[in-house]
């Protein structure tokens, strides 16, 4: 049987001129100076936040959970500044992406690099345990210029941005490998490769445990667990977050010690515990419009189905 032609996914093809247009305003983006670009991300935040009803329905419920003791008028606040955050973090990925040399200039400030050093010379693969803030773009260029890594993502729908996403990771990072594809990353460990991984996102029940995050039990990956010990290698946690004046702070710390344990419900609980400790300092960065709290361990409706219907959501 013949197998069919892979799409065309070139920009000069009708059906992805829409996703050439995007990437000419990326590419325009990426040359604005770093003030003229946050405050572009203040008005596009807004806006977002005003038209996505959706998503601030998401990000209103998981911020209610997440930060129970906030009144209504803090959590709102809290949700407008995080449409803001990721406003500011599209407008990053276009200067990460396409963004000359000069603009990179004193951008990012890179700590703890000794930790992945320390890491590399264990002669072991590296998973660099990271979250979903949304300054991970431009910190990933940053650290790609010294430190070739491969990341993992999320393919996206759009096979045509998903061709432009995918060059430029690969160019900016070293390589870019959907996060389903376990065998590649675990022989990108075994061979001892350098893996960013983030496990802080909802990828459904299978291969999931429900452990606290920010107080929740949250459906958690236990990927992490299984990379460790199916590709042999040590976990060192780094985070990404903007700083007050626009620049960006990428941080690595220890390796995590006696990982992984006996027990992957209590291995995943520590990884994400990590995670939450970090982002309890940066908590409008963290992208609060994922549907994290999906899962309810009980089963049958989602958490915010629940909370539509006036039932209990906890």
């Amino acid at each position: 049987m013949t197998r069919p032609a892979p799409e065309d996914t070139r920009l000069t093809q009708p059906r992805c001129w829409s996703t050439a247009a995007a990437v000419a305003g990326m590419w325009l983006v990426a040359r604005l100076p770093r003030k003229a670009r946050q405050g572009l991300g203040w008005l596009l935040g807004h806006l977002i936040h005003a038209a996505g009803r959706r998503r601030r329905f998401i990000a209103r419920v998981n911020i209610e959970l997440a930060f129970p003791d906030l009144d209504e008028r803090s959590r709102k606040r809290l949700v407008r500044q995080s449409f803001v955050s990721a406003a500011r973090g599209m407008l990053e990925t276009a200067t990460a992406w396409f963004g000359p040399e000069w603009q990179m200039r004193n951008q990012v400030e890179i700590r703890g690099l000794e930790y992945l050093d320390e890491a590399i010379q264990t002669g072991r693969g590296v998973i660099m345990l990271g979250s979903h803030t949304t300054s991970i773009e431009i910190c990933g260029r940053a650290l790609g210029r010294i430190r070739p890594f491969h990341t993992t993502y999320k393919p996206d729908r759009n096979p045509c941005f998903e061709r432009v996403m995918r060059a430029r990771r690969i160019a900016i990072y070293g390589d870019a490998i959907p996060v389903t594809d376990m065998r590649r990353i675990v022989r990108t460990l075994k061979s001892g490769g350098i893996i960013w991984y983030a496990p802080d996102q909802n990828y459904g029940k299978k291969n999931s445990v429900f452990v606290p995050f920010f107080g929740i039990d949250t459906a958690t990956t236990t990927g992490t667990v299984r990379l460790a010990r199916l590709g042999n290698a040590v976990v060192l946690p780094c985070f990404s977050v903007r700083r007050p004046d626009g620049r960006n702070l990428l941080e690595f710390q220890p390796m995590l010690e006696g990982f992984p344990g006996e027990d992957s419900r209590t291995d995943t609980a520590r990884v994400i515990a990590r995670i939450e400790n970090y982002m309890r300092q940066y908590p409008e960065q963290y992208l609060w419009m994922h549907s994290r709290y999906k899962d309810h361990p009980e089963g049958g409706l989602n958490r915010y189905e629940r909370y539509r219907q006036g039932l209990p959501h906890v």
